[in-house]
């Protein structure tokens, strides 16, 4: 909640922070704070891990100020605060809960479909980009017979041969043509989600299709015609 900014108590974390400084401008945590906040900001380069060693101070942040707004505010007398209390451990709880469960690598169920599925020797080409590629190849999940070709056209391809699986990020390559002998085996979202694209957010995310495909010289002709005259 604290790095993504989930809705809707993310806000109020960012906010508790700020006011934190505003009510305790002497703290050892503000003098800490502060300082490294605008160091980060000049930085060219930032992400939010920068802000990590921040983190443990969130806590003490936040009782700070919820115990300052109840002795001047009279938070606590409220009619919505209990409401207020409920759905905010009852929303953390239930974050802790997903962050338990779900991988650290965003692409973690990928790498387990295609380790169960393809055990035997075959060719994962991609286009545009490479699912296995983080910060580093990531060696670790790949099945002892999957050999990646990176690849920047799909005139790369191979007209002849044995079945080979083909990875397209669908938000980088949109409508690309496929070989007419094409069977979807993996996607990073149900065709449903589209339902939920209020505000275009999956132009914005990553989603992975990964194909697998039969080499077949007619249907190659096809494709790299049209994908030349495009």
């Amino acid at each position: 909640t604290i790095i993504k900014g989930i809705p809707p108590f993310g806000a109020l974390y960012l906010l508790a922070v700020l006011l934190f400084f505003y009510l305790a401008p002497r703290h050892i945590i503000t003098w800490l704070s502060v300082p490294f906040i605008l160091v980060h900001t000049l930085i060219a380069h930032k992400e939010f891990r920068f802000l990590y060693p921040l983190l443990p101070f969130i806590p003490y942040i936040l009782a700070h100020v919820w115990e300052y707004a109840a002795e001047r505010w009279r938070f606590s007398s409220f009619r919505g605060t209990k409401v207020f209390t409920t759905l905010f451990h009852w929303h953390n709880a239930l974050l802790v809960i997903f962050v338990l469960f779900w991988g650290i690598v965003p692409d973690m169920s990928l790498y387990r479909s295609i380790y169960r599925q393809y055990q035997q020797p075959i060719n994962l080409y991609c286009l545009n980009d490479n699912p296995y590629r983080l910060a580093l190849e990531v060696e670790y999940y790949k099945p002892a017979g999957l050999r990646v070709r990176q690849m920047n056209s799909l005139n790369e391809l191979p007209q002849y041969g044995d079945t080979y699986l083909l990875a397209v990020d669908k938000r980088k390559a949109g409508d690309t043509p496929l070989p007419s002998h094409h069977r979807l085996v993996y996607s990073s979202y149900p065709v449903w989600i589209y339902y939920f694209n209020v505000g275009g957010w999956l132009k914005r995310s990553q989603w992975w299709l990964i194909y697998e495909c039969t080499p077949d010289a007619g249907s190659i002709g096809d494709l790299l015609s049209s994908d030349t005259s495009g």
